[in-house]
This record gives C-alpha cells, sequence and structure tokens, in this order.
C-alpha cells in the first residue's frame, strides 16, 4: 500500500529530515498551503528525491471549514502551475477532484435536493478537470453518499478516492470502508485512512493521513513495534507522565532503553521529542513509512454493513 504523507507545512529543517524517505506526499491547494508547495519541492529536490509520487487536494475540506468556496478557475491554475514545474521532476501526479461539500459547517444536516445539487456540481468539476489534466484527476466517493453513487464514482476511472466521515467513530469508519470494497474492483485510495484497522484490514491501493501532525501536537509520537503501530506519549507536559506505563517517563528502564535506542538511531534525542512539536512529527513519519513497508494486508468484507 502507498502510504501518501499529508499535512501541508513541515519547517525546512523538519523537511530535511524526513523528504528523502518519502516517496507519495498529499498536498492542499488551499490558498493558506499552496506556498508550502514548493517548499516542500526545492528541499525534497535538493535531497535527491526526485521519485515521488504527488497527490494535490483541492482544498474543498479546508475551504468548507472556513465557510469560504474553492473556485474552479483557481485550481485548474494551481494545478497546471504545479504539473508545469514539477512533473518531470516526480514519478507521478495524481489530482483529486474539486468536489462540492453539502451544507455548512455547524449547521443542519443537508436535505436531499442540496446533495443531489452537490453531486451534480462535482461532477461537472470532474468533467473540466479531466479535459484539462485527463485521468490524473481522481473522483471521490464520500461516506453518506447511497450506494447508486458508489456505482458511478466507480465508472469514473479505474483510480477513485474513498472519503469516510471524520465524525463518527473510526470502528463505524472501518466497517463502511470494508463494505465499499465489497462491491468495487478499482483502485482505491483513502482520505485520511491509516488507523491499524484501515491499513491493514481493508485493500487500498493507497491511504493518506495526517495523524502523526495532531499526535505530536497531543505530546506524543508513533512508534514501530514490528507488528503494529502505536503513540506514545512522551511530552515534558503531558499529564499522562504521572500514570504508570503511559509515558516515556514512567516505563521501565529496559523499555526506555529500547526507545531511547531507537530514538537515537534515527537522530532524535529523547529531550528533543519531550519539547519540539515537529521533531515529534518527523520521528513518527519516519516510524509509519517503514512499518507500512512490512505489515500484512489481511481483507476483510462487510458487504451487509453499507451505509453504516
Amino acid at each position: 500500500m502507498k502510504y501518501f504523507v499529508s499535512g501541508s507545512s513541515f519547517p525546512r529543517a523538519n523537511i530535511k529530515r524526513v523528504a528523502a524517505a518519502v516517496e507519495w506526499r498529499l498536498m492542499s491547494c488551499h490558498a493558506n498551503y499552496i506556498g508550502h508547495l514548493d517548499v516542500w519541492m526545492r528541499e525534497a529536490l535538493a535531497l535527491g528525491n526526485d521519485s515521488q509520487e504527488i497527490m494535490l487536494d483541492s482544498g474543498a475540506f479546508t475551504a468548507w471549514n472556513k465557510g469560504e468556496d474553492v473556485g474552479l478557475k483557481h485550481l485548474i491554475r494551481a494545478y497546471a502551475s504545479f504539473i508545469k514545474r514539477y512533473e518531470r521532476k516526480t514519478k507521478a501526479v495524481w489530482l483529486i477532484n474539486l468536489d462540492r461539500i453539502p451544507g455548512r459547517k455547524g449547521g443542519p444536516e443537508p436535505t436531499g435536493e442540496e446533495i443531489t445539487a452537490a453531486i451534480h456540481e462535482s461532477d461537472e468539476n470532474y468533467r473540466a478537470l479531466v479535459a484539462e489534466f485527463g485521468a490524473r484527476v481522481l473522483p471521490v466517493f464520500h461516506q453518506g453518499e447511497p450506494e447508486t453513487r458508489l456505482r458511478e464514482v466507480a465508472g469514473m476511472g479505474d483510480y477513485i478516492c474513498v472519503s469516510p466521515r471524520n465524525d463518527v467513530p473510526e470502528q463505524s469508519r472501518v466497517r463502511w470502508c470494508r463494505a465499499v470494497h465489497a462491491r468495487v474492483k478499482n483502485k482505491t485510495h483513502g482520505l485520511a485512512t491509516t488507523g491499524v484497522l484501515m491499513a491493514t484490514t481493508i485493500p487500498w491501493h493507497s491511504t493518506d493521513s495526517a495523524a502523526y501532525v495532531i499526535r505530536a501536537s497531543l505530546g506524543m509520537v508513533f512508534v514501530d513495534l514490528g507488528d503494529t503501530v502505536r503513540s506514545l506519549n512522551i511530552s515534558k507536559d503531558s499529564p499522562a507522565r504521572y500514570e504508570a506505563g503511559r509515558h516515556f517517563d514512567s516505563m521501565s528502564k529496559a523499555k526506555q532503553d529500547f526507545l531511547r535506542a531507537k530514538f537515537e538511531a534515527r537522530g532524535f534525542t529523547v529531550e528533543e521529542l519531550r519539547t519540539k512539536m515537529w521533531s515529534r512529527a518527523s520521528f513518527s513519519v519516519l516510524e509509519i513509512i517503514d512499518w507500512n513497508y512490512r505489515k500484512q494486508i489481511v481483507p476483510i468484507n462487510e458487504p451487509s454493513l453499507f451505509g453504516v
């Protein structure tokens, strides 16, 4: 499975620590983040990484969260500019469709009419982007849309995006994604889908996640433990340090020595990971990449659970 590292902003010093190892990178073309595209590419190319696959996102969800819209003409310019500058310096460039998200953040659930109108606009955008960029444009199927819509999206191309909801429990997200895969033969990209169950029980072609950033902001790192990857509290400010076994400081000396050796092998110190959020994020990316290469996928289909 291809693990696309998402999350737009890495400080330059931290890009230098991870970019050589990143084979797949997803970045947003939202106005707040588009400047980070050039920063990442310049640093990665300076490190000799000229074989990345890049996936560009329209930024529609970020805009929706802010009560904004993403204009199709603006997005075409952004996608075209990146392709012109960097396509020959990458292995592939994929483009996610500009979807219209029905309703508004914090508002009532969208009506059936609003959902139908949003799907129609999304399809119009998809046709315009395909006319401009061809089969590299990926349509998206969202949790909450009917099974008839899944068949429509599956018929749009060989490679499609599948987007589970972010506001439901992980178990429901996983079961819904399994049910989707029982119905399609397409290559699938899972948007924000790198939990352990997501990654090991669903036959994704590719996934992405910025969970490493969220965990780092909460004082944690991901640690590759061979058969799984788990989060570890390490921040000096974490209240978990007072609970036995829940923080680096409250672990046995043997476990601390094991973890310290793992940190140092990647060029990080315990003190750095205690105090620097982006150091935690960078270490976690490297651990997830290594775990992703070795993990085993045992597909589980749940065809009776569509729509959960």
